[in-house]
């Protein structure tokens, strides 16, 4: 693997912030954000923690059977049906910005009505649905269509 340019000192004009979409909000001013949280309670941290070692450029020891980064002081609010919603509130609040981008699935912890409802308290929202192939690891791959969803919220 070779850096890329932007990670070797060749640009200046992006700003990289580390933390939690909830945390770094307030240090983000931008015509428009675009969300991907977590959508279910399996936790990103965990089961992308190759990319997290890349990310952070450390070296951690491998814990357990499949040999994961310890990873339960980044557990996400995004992973939990109580929580949330106030991590999307903290992203909305937080931001300086008057348009959001929301990638989500129907195999969320909230429903479509529960995120409408959530997302107009921030503006007018739209929403579009696009069908894809469901991915299932023990199932061959494919495990027919789940809807995704993308909203646009506009302040």
């Amino acid at each position: 693997m070779r850096p890329t340019q932007i990670l070797n000192g060749h640009r200046t004009d992006h700003i990289v912030h580390q933390g939690s979409a909830e945390t770094v909000a307030p240090l983000v001013k931008a015509d428009l954000c675009y969300i991907d949280p977590p959508y279910m309670k399996r936790q990103y941290a965990a089961n992308y923690h190759i990319i997290e070692t890349i990310a952070r450029g450390d070296t951690p020891e491998a814990v357990g059977v499949s040999g994961l980064r310890p990873w339960r002081d980044q557990y996400s609010d995004f992973c939990s049906k109580v929580k949330i919603r106030d991590a999307f509130r903290a992203i909305f609040n937080g931001a300086e910005c008057d348009q959001f981008m929301i990638s989500y699935s129907e195999d969320g912890l909230l429903s479509e009505e529960q995120l409408l409802e959530l997302f107009s308290e921030v503006g007018s929202v739209t929403l579009k649905k696009i069908p894809f192939s469901r991915f299932r690891s023990n199932a061959g791959g494919q495990g027919g269509t789940v809807i995704e969803y993308l909203f646009h919220i506009k302040r």
